[in-house]
């Protein structure tokens, strides 16, 4: 377990500002006020009736300055929290909010009937530590320079926990998969206090332990304004079979379901049930009122389609697809958002919401105009690589590593969608509006639109990549 002790006292300091300015303020009026109510000052009634003007005046000024020292308290309080949940795998098509029957997620639910629900959100890569690494600087592979687990994030990269602690936020993060270890990861950079499980992979936390450190954190140490960032593991692989937490009654009829859909659902519930017990005692301190929440996956799951249980070694869209909702004030209720987003597109928005900068460039999209005035979407090809060597040096997992080529690259323009697997050297191109389950490879060699589309992947490549610059491909029809 790390713990880091760098906080800022951002409310302790401006009160205690504005209790000098106000113990001046004090003092400067008793001088003045001794002044008037002097012996002999006044010998009349006339005079008399001044005093008690002056006390009046004295009692109102004095009232003044202690709703100046409130009102700088309550202006703190309206900075809104941060709080964003991660669920690692989690697939939205496997959440009851969109019709599935089979997974109970009456938490998940609430949050997303209550915000912003992107139906067609994705991920960069979808191996852990890399996806992360771009969500939380907003910047592509080939500047995060991590793209599988084991590498740590290259120091240059400011960090969201940075920008907001720079910002006198309070930061906090209790993360579960090994993938994000402090020493492995680099992610805790920024973080107050970040909690893990050192680095043993036989020690990753589940749904409840990570949920009981995470709510020791509410109950112990946190303060406003505050950035929490929790990671379960659930629904990952391996999935197996838990406890129905949920006391709901499940109307899966018929149940055609495989026994990894039957375990991976199982694993969807229980963390939905240990959620919505972070989400309790939260609401119980009155935060949830006063946070951006945002619900989130890393990446989706194959769960047999494709001939493929996992998700580290191909690129298609119940992969990269994400659960994405975003909940709190000055967010629509009820909303969902049809175009395509991308998982660097967070970052840029989270700190909208909150009137802050980057001093670096952001390489994702301010989502808010768009949720709020229905703004048209800036254009944003969409990239992403993966490699099958998720992690090197897995028993001992004593070196970080360096990035190494990918095994599939794709982009995505639109509703087209090209993706090329460097080992086969086989090219797939789908129209995901006509074809969603990417089964009709509609890739034509003699196509010239085609090969425009395979030389801009490889470019993009070249730009996006952590091993672009270094691998040479060129597109031959």
């Amino acid at each position: 377990m790390l713990h880091f002790h760098a906080g800022f006292r951002f409310k302790t300091l401006e009160i205690k500002v504005n209790q000098e300015f106000l113990s001046r303020v004090h003092r400067f009026v008793s001088i003045e006020l001794k002044k008037w109510l002097k012996p002999g000052y006044y010998t009349n009634r006339r005079e008399t009736q001044g005093r008690k003007d002056m006390k009046q005046a004295y009692n109102l000024w004095i009232g003044i300055c202690l709703m100046l020292l409130a009102g700088s308290a309550v202006a703190d309080k309206t900075r809104q929290n941060i709080i964003i949940i991660l669920v690692d795998a989690l697939r939205p098509d496997h959440i009851s909010y969109f019709g599935y029957p089979c997974a109970m997620t009456p938490n998940i639910d609430r949050i997303a009937e209550s915000g912003v629900v992107f139906m067609d959100a994705t991920t960069s890569i979808p191996l852990t530590n890399p996806a992360l690494a771009t969500l939380l600087t907003s910047q592509p592979i080939s500047r995060t320079g991590v793209n599988r687990n084991g590498i740590s994030l290259l120091p240059d990269n400011p960090t969201l926990a940075e920008i907001l602690k720079a910002n006198g936020y309070q930061t906090y993060a209790v993360v579960s998969c090994w993938a994000l270890y402090h020493n492995r990861s680099g992610l805790h950079k920024g973080f107050d206090h970040y909690i893990d499980s050192g680095t043993s992979l036989s020690l990753e936390l589940d749904a409840k332990q990570v949920t009981a450190r995470a709510i020791g954190l509410v109950d112990s140490q946190m303060n406003e304004p505050f950035f929490l960032f929790v990671g379960y593991s659930e629904p990952h692989q391996p999935h197996q079979l838990y406890p129905d937490l949920s006391g709901s009654e499940k109307t899966c009829a018929p149940d055609n379901r495989t026994d990894v859909e039957k375990n991976y659902d199982s694993e969807v519930s229980y963390v939905d049930y240990w959620m919505g017990q972070l989400l309790k005692k939260l609401d119980s301190h009155g935060w949830l009122k006063n946070s951006f929440l945002i619900i989130m996956s890393d990446h989706g799951e194959s769960l047999g389609e494709k001939n493929y249980v996992g998700h580290g070694r191909k690129l298609y869209e119940h992969i990269l697809h994400i659960s994405l909702i975003f909940s709190g004030p000055r967010i629509p209720e009820a909303k969902k958002i049809q175009r395509p987003v991308y998982i660097l597109d967070i970052m840029p928005t989270i700190l909208s919401y909150l009137g802050l900068e980057s001093k670096t460039k952001l390489a994702g999209r301010d989502l808010l105009p768009h949720i709020n005035q229905n703004e048209p979407l800036p254009e944003m090809p969409m990239y992403y690589e993966t490699n099958s060597i998720a992690v090197l040096d897995l028993p001992g997992l004593k070196k970080i590593g360096r990035a190494t080529p990918p095994s599939a690259i794709a982009l995505r323009n639109g509703n087209l969608k090209i993706i090329y697997d460097l080992k086969k050297k086989n090219w797939e191109i789908y129209d995901l509006a006509r074809d969603p389950k990417e089964e009709h490879n509609l890739f034509d060699q003699q196509n010239p639109e085609h090969h425009k589309l395979a030389e801009k992947l490889l470019e993009d490549f070249k730009e996006n990549s952590a091993s672009g610059p270094h691998l040479k491909l060129e597109f031959t029809p």
